[in-house]
Parts: C-alpha cells; structure tokens; sequence
C-alpha cells in the first residue's frame, strides 16, 4: 500500500509541476532567429526556480538570487544586460530609461502570479489575453516559489510594488500558492510593515484555485523525500505549519472573486481529496469569507491560467467586480 501511495504521490508531483522548470516550445518567429554568439551568451532560462523578480520596468526586471543574493537585469525576453550587485543593475537600467518613453502617471496595472513551481511562463496566455484587451497594463511576476517561504515572497512582492513608477492602483491575479502570497503582502500593509512608503492602492483580485483553507495534498504527501525536493519550503508550510501561516494572511480589503475547479458534484478528480476538486485543490479549500464571487468551473488545476472561460470571466471581474453578472454573483458571507 505505501509503494502504491508513493507511486501516486511521484504522479502527483509531477503533474502538479507541468511547466514549472521547462519554457514551453518556442513559437515559429522565435524559433527562426538566428543568435549571434554574443548575444545567445546573454540568454537565460528566465526566472525559473532560483530568481525572484524585485524591479518591474517597462518589460526589463531585476531579479535577485535567492541562493546567493545576486543581481541581474533581463530584458523581456529573458536576455541578461548585466549582472551583479543590485546597484549595478539599477544604475544600467537608469541608462535605459533615459532613451524609454515615460510611461503615464496614476497608472492602473494588473499584477499576475503563479503557483509553486511554476514560472511567469504559466501565466503568459492570461497576460497576452489581458494585454490585448487595451485596458490594463499587465506585469507578469516571477519568483523563486519552492525556494523560500511564503513570508520571504511576500517581502520581494512588496519590494517589488514599491519600486513601481507611477502607478496608482493595481489588481491582483494570482493562481494556486500565488494567492497566498499576495494575501501574506497584504497582511504586511495592514500591520504598516510599508507604512513609509506610498504603495497603490489594491482595487481588485481574481483568485485562480487558491488553496485558502490549507492543502489536503500537501499533507498527505509532507513526508515523502520527493515531496520536500521538488516543492521546497513553501509546500512545507503549507502541510505542517498552516496553523501558524493562516493567522498571517490576511482577507483581502478589496472585492475579490474566486474560481475553483470541480465537476459540480459530491466528488472530484481526485479520488484521494475529500469533496469536488480539481485534481489538486478542493472546492471547500479555495473558500474564503469575504469573497465578492464565486465560480465552479470543469477545469484541471495546472491549466486555469490558459482556459478561455476563465481569461473571459476574470476580465469580467476586473472590469466589473463579477464574474458572469451582478444578480448572478455569489458572494461568500463572513
């Protein structure tokens, strides 16, 4: 019986991690280019696992090292200009701006994070469908997610929104662990952790399977060697110190929709979760009290940032404040 758990337990990581390590295939233009040696020394991996985004300008990012706290600077290509200290990074970026339009003040942008062990590349159909609507400015955030706890990912999402340039008000799209994280930065602004510093104001959030109540698989799983390789600390958290990390999160102070995944019915994908699910999060764990809407749809898990119904009810929600209509909300009662 326990081959048979661990057997399952390796599928279900490996499931879960779908595109966390590996770019997915290049499309036919960028496929085509031809690279000068030069410049296919410059090109990296992008984030991935061990570089967390701290500076958002205009596509260039700065990313820190979270094994060894260096620097570098890349282009929204994932090409690296530089590399280093912070200082060093900040002051090439500095020259870049001076041949960049200014971007407009009081800007609204929406900011998209994964989950765990995912990269900004899982929420690339979701930016490229927001972006081309014309409404939003749209960043793209990547962090280092199995790497550090949740608590350190939220310093480096505040870091990061700190530095932002002109922007007055942002909204929020996060899938799966990355709603957790956001809920962690926001937990830190209402005990005045930012207090000195002027940050936006949050004005929506859509939540994409988010395990707000904890993670029945993350306990299953917690002492399983595999498990705490390939998830890291973060999932750490989430199977054995959920106690501790639920009491600093916090509701959002914004209106906020949730769409889980499931079937509609008594169980799930998953026969190993209790209830609905979609395969890795069950319906009851992505509830929160507070929620302006709420929304069940037939989806996996790992593939919400990339299905149509849900790029179109999230712009709905941002646009609107719901998914489908006013009269149709489902709100979640405190």
């Amino acid at each position: 019986m326990r081959y048979f758990s661990g057997i399952t337990c390796l599928f279900l990581i490996v499931g879960i991690s779908a595109g966390g390590f590996a770019d997915p295939p290049p499309g036919e233009d960028e496929a085509n280019k031809s690279f000068s040696l030069s410049k296919l020394s410059r090109v990296t991996l992008g984030s991935k696992q061990f570089w967390t985004d701290e500076t958002h300008y205009a596509g260039w990012r700065i990313q820190r090292n979270v094994l060894t706290s260096s620097y570098r600077l890349l282009d929204d290509n994932n090409s690296r200009l530089t590399h280093g200290t912070f200082e060093t990074c900040r002051d090439a970026l500095q020259t870049i701006k001076a041949n960049l339009v200014e971007p407009e003040r009081n800007r609204t942008v929406v900011l998209l994070l994964h989950g765990l062990v995912r990269s900004r590349n899982s929420m690339k159909p979701l930016a490229t469908f927001l972006k081309a609507t014309g409404q939003f400015e749209v960043i793209n955030i990547s962090y280092a997610s199995s790497q550090e706890t949740i608590d350190q990912h939220a310093q480096s999402l505040g870091t990061l929104i700190n530095r932002l340039e002109g922007v007055s008000q942002i909204h929020f799209v996060a899938h799966s662990m990355g709603n957790l994280v956001i809920r962690r930065y926001l937990r830190d602004c209402q005990d005045g952790k930012w207090k000195d510093r002027k940050h936006p104001k949050v004005s929506r959030m859509v939540m994409l399977g988010p395990p707000n109540q904890g993670s029945q698989i993350a306990k299953r799983f917690k002492d399983y060697s595999i498990f705490k390789y390939v998830w890291g600390i973060s999932a750490q958290q989430l199977a054995e110190d959920w106690d501790e990390l639920n009491k600093r999160l916090a509701i959002p102070p914004c209106e906020f929709g949730i769409i889980a995944g499931g079937r509609g019915q008594a169980s799930g994908r998953n026969p190993l979760l209790q209830g609905d699910n979609d395969f890795i999060v069950s319906v009851e764990e992505t509830k929160l009290p507070g929620a302006h809407d709420f929304l069940i749809l037939p989806v996996l898990h790992s593939f919400m940032m990339e299905d149509a119904k849900i790029m179109a009810h999230t712009l709905q929600f941002l646009r609107n404040g719901y998914f489908v209509s006013e009269p149709r909300r489902q709100p979640i009662k405190r």
